[in-house]
């Protein structure tokens, strides 16, 4: 019983240090345990524990393009940019509803024409501040896709 129990584990120990090879083979990415070609590259699986499950986590160096991953960070850019032209939209709009409302309660009101003009000249304001926003956020997209071009 002992030495069966004893050659399992050598058994288990061999088997999970096998090696994992990187090939191309006619042009394609292939994995085997045994070299398999001109150019190969080995792979190395660490398995860690976890509380979970087991899970495998292949280290490999992955070589990238920098042109590739500079055109991804613009890109990203470019949606957080519309993203806060979305939410200056928004805001203005929220605003102006508000400033809208107080002009109703300024109609009841004796001195209601100067309250109204105030009001209106505010919204004006308003418009203009989240206008030269959103222009300058829509400038910046322009020179981000120009880069990306």
């Amino acid at each position: 019983m002992f030495k069966s129990v004893f050659a399992l584990l050598i058994l288990y120990s061999f088997s999970s240090y096998s090696a994992i090879y990187k090939c191309k083979v006619d042009g394609v990415t292939t994995f085997s345990q045994s070299p398999c070609g001109d150019t190969i590259q080995e792979v190395k699986v660490i398995v860690r524990n976890s509380p979970s499950k087991q899970i495998p986590h292949v280290q490999a160096t992955v070589k990238t393009n920098n042109n590739d991953v500079d055109q991804f960070l613009m890109n990203q850019e470019i949606k957080r940019r519309n993203k806060t032209i979305n939410h200056y939209k928004l805001k203005l709009n929220k605003e102006l509803a508000a400033l809208k409302e107080r002009t109703y309660y300024a109609r009841n009101n004796l001195a209601g024409a100067t309250y109204q003009n105030a009001l209106s000249q505010e919204m004006v304001t308003l418009t203009n501040k989240y206008k030269t926003l959103i222009d300058d956020e829509k400038r910046q997209i322009t020179t981000l896709k120009s880069k990306i071009n």
